[in-house]
């Protein structure tokens, strides 16, 4: 992509409206929104500057009101401001039909908007959806200037399916500001291996099956700790792991952000998310910004960020014997890791950076004239 110069504008910043949940709120579409949030400046130096506006809240009840009263702030904003796009986040489910309601106004109000799909099950979703509910979908997604999808697989699923064209569909990565800016990771040597799962506590995220790969491992001589960071139904999986044996391994933190995820992937050694469905996970950026050995699944969104026996160890999803063996060899084999950690890295730096996300963002934004 063409890089600009930062001299480049000397005008006002021109308004873009992002449409999603809070920035503060838990969920990988809010932690996208909190880096857009950090990277301010960035974004003016580019000649665009953001207004946050939360679809949903951040949690507890009174939603339908919060709702309400964003669509209103959304209405003013783009009747008696200088709006120059709207940028709607929607995943599927309830995130799709809130994102609905904003895309079919900004219809009414003559307004250009992007639809930016973070879910890597928008499309099996929308095909199990009543005709009049995809007639719906088919109208908001067409109608907008430009749909972003997080990687090659699921841009080629958008074309095919007829809902967006080619020259419409673009490819903007989740990109996250360096963790390490330009000091070198300095984790520490330790007998003990840290593994880290990071996401949602459910079976789509493949904790499950991550137990399972760790219950099937020789525990005689094996020292690591799993430290599982998120929120869902710990009991279920705590029971789980007090069955297996597995109490003194196996440590849940509960949702984990800020400083405190940042020191505990600059203590991981091995960072493991064997989901079954992504969208383009931002946990596995984070775990590459910090140069860590990684072991996922193959799964469009993952397979656009690691290369396989490269950047990380990819396995099929479920698999759990598969998963097992990767998490041995990475277990038994230091030299591995940090060369997997290392060139993961390298990765990051070259193609996943928050820069170069803004920079492919501004591309979108430029190409919009009201």
């Amino acid at each position: 992509m063409h890089r600009r110069s930062n001299s480049r504008r000397s005008d006002k910043a021109r308004l873009i409206i992002q449409i999603g949940p809070d920035p503060a709120a838990q969920g990988g579409i809010a932690a996208v929104l909190g880096t857009y949030a950090s990277y301010q400046a960035g974004f003016e130096e580019l000649g665009y500057r953001h207004i946050f506006i939360s679809s949903c809240g951040v949690s507890g009840g009174g939603r339908v009101g919060r709702f309400i009263g964003a669509w209103f702030r959304f209405v003013w904003l783009t009747l008696f401001d200088d709006v120059h796009l709207v940028h709607i986040h929607s995943s599927i489910k309830g995130s799709l039909l809130r994102k609905s309601v904003f895309a079919l106004t900004c219809q009414l109000l003559c307004r250009k908007y992007v639809i930016h799909v973070h879910s890597g099950a928008f499309l099996s979703y929308y095909e199990s959806l009543l005709r009049p509910a995809r007639t719906i979908v088919r109208l908001i997604v067409r109608g907008a200037i430009c749909v972003i999808c997080l990687s090659e697989n699921s841009r080629k699923q958008f074309i095919s399916s007829k809902l967006t064209t080619a020259e419409k569909c673009r490819i903007v990565y989740n990109g996250i500001t360096d963790p390490l800016g330009e000091c070198s990771d300095q984790r520490a040597e330790s007998l003990q291996v840290v593994i880290t799962f990071l996401g949602k506590l459910s079976e789509s995220k493949g904790l499950l099956t991550l137990l399972q790969a760790l219950a099937a491992l020789p525990q005689s001589d094996m020292r690591y700790t799993l430290c599982v960071g998120g929120a869902g139904d710990v009991s279920a999986f705590d029971d789980w792991v007090k069955v297996h044996g597995l109490t003194d391994r196996v440590v849940f933190k509960g949702w984990v952000a800020g400083d405190v995820k940042a020191r505990l992937l600059a203590d991981t050694q091995i960072f493991v998310l064997p989901s079954h469905s992504e969208g383009f996970p931002v946990a596995v950026v984070e775990a590459m910004a910090f140069g860590t050995a990684i072991v996922s699944t193959q799964i469009p969104g993952v397979i656009d960020a690691i290369r396989s026996g490269q950047d990380g160890l990819l396995v099929i999803p479920g698999d759990r014997d598969g998963l097992r063996d990767a998490l041995w060899q990475l277990l038994n084999d230091s030299a591995l890791r940090e060369r997997l950690g290392a060139s993961a890295r390298q990765r990051f730096l070259d193609r996943f950076t928050m820069q170069q996300t803004a920079l492919h963002l501004a591309s979108v934004y430029d190409g919009v004239t009201l």
